[in-house]
């Protein structure tokens, strides 16, 4: 939840997830912003306890944290805006794969006009007569799409 509204700025937003059934492998989490579900273009967000300091790696039982504020909304292209909060667990392997981590889109509240809207836009046609169109119109923003 973006609770600030200044533009490109997530501060003060909180960060929930359900941690899974079966921790006993699980060293911490990891979370991070990305550009896309797959978890492209990376930046970590860093959690800091009294015991640790600030550190990247979230302790198991710890499943809720608030972004410091200022938080700037980015990743590490400056072409593809963070549009996804993305939570991995770690463990002696390193971390979960992209495609079986937490995935939420990220949505900038501020009172700022949205960018440019770019679509990918297809039509399914199912009708078969020529002349005639029957089906879906589908749009999807583009990897690089602010919202």
């Amino acid at each position: 939840l973006d609770v600030n509204r200044e533009a490109h700025q997530i501060g003060g937003g909180i960060v929930t997830w359900t941690p899974p059934s079966d921790v006993s492998d699980i060293i911490g989490y990891q979370v991070f912003m990305t550009s896309d579900a797959a978890g492209s273009n990376r930046v970590r967000l860093w959690h800091s306890s009294s015991s640790l300091g600030p550190t990247p790696v979230f302790p198991v039982g710890t499943n809720r944290f608030t972004l410091n504020n200022p938080t700037e909304r980015r990743t590490t292209s400056p072409t593809h805006p963070a549009n996804f909060i993305m939570v991995f667990t770690e463990s002696a392997g390193g971390l979960q794969s992209a495609d079986k981590a937490a995935a939420v889109r990220l949505y900038d509240e501020s009172p700022g006009p949205p960018s440019k809207l770019n679509l990918n836009i297809g039509i399914l046609d199912t009708d078969s007569r020529d002349g005639y169109i029957q089906g879906y119109v589908l749009w999807i923003p583009s990897d690089n799409m602010d919202l």
